[in-house]
């Protein structure tokens, strides 16, 4: 059974140095003769590469047999200040030729840089001895033992790094460190000895144990050019060195600001910090306060998690900022429209809503947009979106081949279930780049893009460019209908495609009566064009925006103006005041005269009083000018326009609507009415 020896021994041994003592102190570990199992950790060593592993040694009790691996590494937990020494008991068995036993250190725990090697070579066969490393100076750190030469079997044990430890009270520090302050400033004095007491003058004299005892609740404070001396005594220690700091009062740097604002942004966003012009920026990212020992700001900073970011300005000549503080949380969907300019698989995956499983590695960079790999069935690239998408278009580089394959748009609300809308086929010559578009509108809860690949013969895409528009959604309520269809007024600040499901018209006026004229499917509306929507469906929507300039169907006669982006309220006040009447759209509850219900039709000014929403966007309202004959309501049913010839009324239960030839009718007290109340019955 292994067991591990970790050893703090104070030394009966002063080595005077200065004023001060320092005693020396060692850490050790043995292994009694047990192999060390792959990965094995203890609190204080960890194997950190190619595990050292194996039956335990043969001779003697050296058991950290590498199993015939070139390499090996043991480090030490924890970071040790004024290492002096490290002996390392170490052998190996065959091979004649060196092997090279290393002493490592790093300031940093995973020595991802600044390390400091030192080495000692041509470990002898089968000679079981101690090897140590004495330091010219006394290093701070953390340690690792590290092997590495030939493939021979190699041990080590008895591992012991000797530190020295000062007798001497630490030296005290001031908060803030810095030359400049503003007035009023409160100044820490801090000692790293524990219960040390800490002693000071303020006007530049040197200090003795006669002098101000600090107290943390009675700071010294600067309101004009000051010198703060201070020293640390303890009971049983040598007094510390005296330290110094100068203040002068100056004007602060401006509190450093963020560009974007605290709030929600995406991982590809970068935060900005700025203050005074020619200020150093120091800043952190895990709540503290900043120091001038903080991290300094260079270039726009990239988070990944929620983070709170302070920040602070220095600059020769002012006084230090006040801190300045942003929070973040990082979305996890893109904000529409998208648009991704191509690259690497790591730089796709690094936008907020964004995964691929794209093969690992990228084509190479001379394809320059086109590196992310699509070499197999299945691949895909989703886009988590903030609203509903409309239309996508996707650049691929036929890399692989000529050899057609396909990129099906799929969408889902959830993320889990996807629905595909259409199939887009990639096809051309070897290294063709062949650009996607669709051309099918995704439903209005839709969150998820999904574009999946299917591959042909041989033929490996790259993937470049990505761009997904915001859709839209135009909905229509159960409230105004006249039976038949359901009815709205519409404009969209963008083109949009007309779908199949609804039918799009515009309207002008002639002599009194509507004039309407229809779109067909897939006919573009110009962007800011007021429009009627209709169909026999309620609810939502989905039509496809467009960056296609379109063509109107009555161009100028078109009466429907849209609202919002299109009309304000002060156009449409200053358009009534030179005579043009407004209309709107609207189900009007009773017929006064024949208590018909449910009148359907365009009505001048307000209803029941309301006033119309000018700013509404998305909205139009029939836009009749002076000079033409303009009455107070245009009706979708009139009696000229209605049936003539009603048969089998007797069929029609009392005081129900009905339909008959198209047009809507209701018969009460046995008699039949059209929607305007005219008897035709």
């Amino acid at each position: 059974m292994k067991k591990v020896f970790l050893n703090c021994m104070l030394l009966l041994c002063a080595l005077i140095v200065g004023s001060g003592s320092l005693w020396a102190e060692t850490i050790s570990i043995n292994f009694e003769g047990n192999a060390i199992p792959s990965g094995w950790t203890s609190s204080n060593f960890t194997v950190v590469s190619n595990p050292i592993s194996g039956s335990s040694a043969t001779n003697g009790s050296y058991a950290a047999s590498t199993n015939g691996k070139e390499s090996a590494t043991l480090k030490y937990n924890s970071k040790i200040s004024n290492v002096t020494s490290v002996s390392v008991q170490a052998g190996k068995t065959s091979t004649n030729s060196n092997t090279n036993l290393y002493i490592e250190f790093s300031p940093k725990s995973d020595f991802s840089s600044s390390v400091t090697s030192q080495q000692i070579t041509n470990i002898p066969r089968n000679d079981w001895g101690n090897n140590t490393l004495t330091l010219a100076s006394a290093t701070d750190g953390y340690v690792r033992i590290r092997w590495a030469g030939t493939t021979a079997v190699k041990y080590i044990d008895n591992i012991v790094i000797t530190y020295s430890v000062s007798n001497k009270v630490a030296t005290p520090t001031f908060t803030p460190n810095v030359a400049y302050v503003v007035s009023g400033t409160e100044v820490s004095i801090n000692c790293g000895t524990s219960d040390a007491t800490i002693y000071y003058t303020i006007d530049g004299s040197t200090p003795t144990t006669t002098s101000t005892e600090y107290n943390p609740a009675s700071k010294p404070t600067i309101t004009a050019y000051t010198t703060i001396k201070a020293f640390a005594v303890k009971e049983d220690m040598t007094d510390s060195e005296i330290a110094t700091a100068t203040y002068t009062i100056a004007e602060p740097c401006a509190t450093p600001t963020f560009s974007p604002g605290a709030g929600v942004i995406g991982k590809e966003d970068g935060i900005s910090i700025t203050s005074t012009a020619g200020a150093t920026i120091h800043y952190t990212t895990d709540g503290t306060d900043p120091t001038t020992s903080s991290t300094t700001y260079s270039s726009a900073i990239k988070i990944n998690a929620a983070t709170t970011i302070k920040a602070i300005a220095v600059k020769d000549g002012y006084a230090q900022s006040a801190i300045g503080s942003a929070s973040y949380t990082v979305r996890d969907y893109a904000i529409l429209p998208f648009n991704w300019a191509g690259g690497t698989k790591a730089e796709l995956n690094a936008i907020s809503g964004v995964a691929t499983n794209a093969d690992n590695s990228d084509y190479a960079e001379s394809h320059k947009a086109y590196r992310v790999k699509f070499n197999g069935d299945g691949k895909y690239v989703v886009v988590k979106t903030d609203d509903q998408p409309g239309v996508v278009t996707m650049g691929v580089k036929m890399i692989g081949g000529s050899a057609s394959s396909t990129i099906t748009v799929q969408e889902s609300a959830d993320g889990e279930t996807y629905t595909n809308i259409e199939d887009l086929i990639i096809s051309g010559s070897t290294n063709d780049i062949v650009n996607l578009t669709s051309t099918k509108a995704f439903k209005p809860d839709s969150r998820y893009v999904r574009l999946y690949y299917t591959k042909g013969s041989g033929s490996n895409v790259g993937v470049g460019p990505i761009t997904i528009s915001a859709g839209a959604t135009i909905s229509l309520s159960s409230y105004c209908t006249d039976g038949v269809a359901y009815y709205a007024t519409y404009s969209n600040s963008r083109a949009f495609i007309v779908p199949g499901d609804i039918t799009v018209s515009e309207i002008s006026v002639i002599d009194g009566d509507l004039v309407v004229e229809d779109y067909d499917e897939n006919d573009i509306v110009p962007a800011n064009t007021g429009v009627m929507i209709s169909s026999n469906k309620a609810g939502n929507h989905a039509i496809i925006l467009t960056s296609s300039a379109g063509s109107s169907k009555l161009g100028s006669d078109n009466m429907l103006k849209p609202t919002g982006e299109g009309i304000t309220s002060t156009a449409m006040e200053a358009a009534s005041a030179s005579g043009t009447k407004f209309y709107r759209l609207t189900m009007h509850n009773a017929d006064l005269e024949h208590d018909i219900l449910g009148t359907i039709g365009f009505w001048y000014g307000a209803e029941g009083g309301v006033a119309f929403d000018y700013s509404t966007a998305n909205r139009a309202y029939l836009a009749v000018p002076s000079g033409a004959q303009a009455p107070a309501r245009f009706w979708f049913t009139d009696e000229e326009n209605g049936a003539t010839n009603i048969e089998a009324v007797e069929a029609a239960e009392e005081g129900v609507k009905f339909i008959q030839n198209g047009k809507l009718f209701i018969k009460k007290n046995g008699v039949v009415y059209n929607m305007l109340g005219t008897v035709v019955r």
